[in-house]
């Protein structure tokens, strides 16, 4: 069983065309984990956004609070962002071409940071782990640790990709 709590399968993959150069599947890949994650850190901001609107402390649903309302849309804004990125036409990127291997893990990674934070900010929303365990939240934020976690990008595109978020 994996961290997300789902089953191991094995099957056998075939390629729908063929991608070139393995820079060109790399890229591929990373773009389709930053989609992936993101979409997941959105619906982690969804879930927690009915919640707020609807669980009420002191007389107020808890949304009213900053403390709460704050972080969830500081959350949605950074995915969203990343979301309007992958929106883009594709059908013309040369996925092989200079440079857009350490893009392409550029955007996984600043993804997988949106979407690891936004789990953050949910199990935080709802009170903590303890009261989400074995919920949809939970299985989300699991999923994208996990996901985020297999098959890094390589350490060179990450160093780059980390130098121009710092600098």
């Amino acid at each position: 069983v994996t961290l997300a709590g789902d089953p191991w399968t094995a099957g056998r993959v075939t390629p729908a065309e063929d991608l070139g150069p393995a820079t060109a599947a790399t890229a591929a890949a990373d773009l389709a984990v930053a989609a992936y994650v993101s979409a997941a850190g959105l619906r982690i901001v969804e879930i927690c956004a009915e919640y707020a609107a609807t669980r009420r402390q002191f007389g107020r649903a808890i949304g009213d609070y900053q403390a709460v309302s704050q972080p969830l849309a500081e959350a949605y804004s950074r995915l969203a962002g990343i979301r309007d990125v992958l929106d883009g036409p594709f059908d013309d990127v040369d996925l092989a071409g200079p440079g857009t291997g350490e893009r392409a893990a550029r955007v996984r990674l600043i993804a997988v940071g949106a979407a690891t934070h936004a789990s953050y900010v949910g199990f935080q929303t709802q009170g903590g782990m303890g009261f989400v365990d074995g919920t949809e939240l939970a299985h989300l934020g699991k999923r994208i640790r996990q996901i985020a976690l297999a098959g890094e990008p390589r350490a060179a595109g990450i160093e780059r990709a980390v130098g121009r978020l710092i600098a």
